[in-house]
């Protein structure tokens, strides 16, 4: 099996064609690896946009894309705002998205100890998801 991995997105837009293109020609999976908001450079609606076509590919593909979600996906879901490039303009435009989609995205846990306290953050799991597939 053919797998393409696909990681820190950011809100760019540059995985379409390779998505495409690979789809028709030669994976039978595509891993979307977290990290799919927060830019310095990219609008906050144009990374907004850009996630709802990730989403809609999934969707559509559902089979064949995996999405995984990052710290900078997890911080809006829970608001964890020290996150960097954290956009609080439109933080609850993404909150919505992912809970609005929650279902399709994959997920594993782990423990993270933050100021004393013990948080429990969802967080992608890389190794997994591989060897399930492979």
């Amino acid at each position: 099996m053919k797998v393409l991995c696909i990681g820190d997105i950011h809100g760019r837009d540059d995985w379409k064609d390779k998505v495409n293109y690979a789809l028709t020609h030669f994976v039978n999976k595509i891993i979307f690896i977290a990290d799919y908001v927060d830019s310095f450079d990219i609008d906050p609606c144009e990374i907004l946009y850009n996630l709802k076509e990730i989403i809609e590919y999934k969707k559509k593909y559902p089979e064949k894309i995996i999405l995984l979600l990052g710290n900078h996906d997890y911080a809006y879901v829970f608001g964890y705002s020290n996150i960097s490039g954290y956009n609080y303009t439109i933080q609850y435009d993404y909150k919505q998205l992912f809970q609005e989609n929650w279902d399709l995205f994959d997920i594993a846990w782990v423990i993270l100890l933050l100021k004393e306290n013990i948080h429990y953050l969802l967080m992608q799991v890389y190794l997994i998801y591989i060897i399930k597939i492979t």
